[in-house]
């Protein structure tokens, strides 16, 4: 392609070729450097488990960048699974939901949004009932002193949701405000979080 940067900003030149011709530069400088990172661009494959009472929309989800976090958006289904109604604490109906990351097989803490606090009327789910909702996910990058953060620099990986502040038997009296529920009502399938690099913010 024969064609210089000077020649194109030529008064003359119809916008329309100027955006051609610099898409194809962009795609020629670009797509040589990604090809050695096929890794970096490629999400894994991950064995979902469709009798999760948390299900996402999608296997996977690229993280998009401000410089300072990263963020993406999880639309989520949550059936109560369970024989009793489920009450789930909340402020705003702001999801107390947490990502935890799949880390050498163990599942670990990785992000956890930071919460209003107040105390607003509980999100109530019958059995069989389904809340359908989305969880929106910004964490910055630790050393950066702000929040909310995740765990550490490597956010690449495979992830799930878990709901917290869901209980039994709701009582804004009693401590916890319930009897808590076990983790298998309240846990999604797993899933992809990824990015184009993960060296540099």
């Amino acid at each position: 392609m024969n064609v210089s940067i000077t020649s194109l900003l030529a008064a003359g030149v119809p916008l329309a070729r100027r955006c051609r011709v610099l898409l194809s530069l962009l795609t020629l400088l670009v797509f040589p450097l990604l090809g050695g990172c096929e890794s970096d661009i490629t999400p894994p494959e991950v064995d979902r488990d469709t009798t999760a009472p948390i299900q996402t929309d999608r296997p996977f989800y690229w993280l998009r960048t401000d410089w300072v976090g990263f963020t993406t958006e999880i639309a989520l289904s949550y059936e109560n699974q369970a024989a009793d109604t489920l009450y789930i604490v909340n402020c705003l109906r702001t999801l107390p939901a947490v990502l935890e990351k799949e880390v050498d097989g163990v599942w670990e803490r990785f992000w956890a949004p930071i919460l209003p606090r107040c105390l607003s009327p509980p999100i109530v789910m019958e059995p069989g009932g389904v809340l359908v909702d989305t969880l929106h996910v910004w964490g910055a990058l630790p050393g950066h002193n702000v929040g909310p953060a995740f765990k550490s620099e490597d956010v690449k990986g495979v992830y799930r949701i878990v709901m917290h502040q869901v209980v039994f038997h709701y009582d804004e009296n009693s401590a916890g405000f319930g009897d808590p529920v076990p983790l298998e009502y309240r846990v999604s399938n797993a899933f992809a979080l990824w990015r184009i690099g993960s060296r540099s913010p």
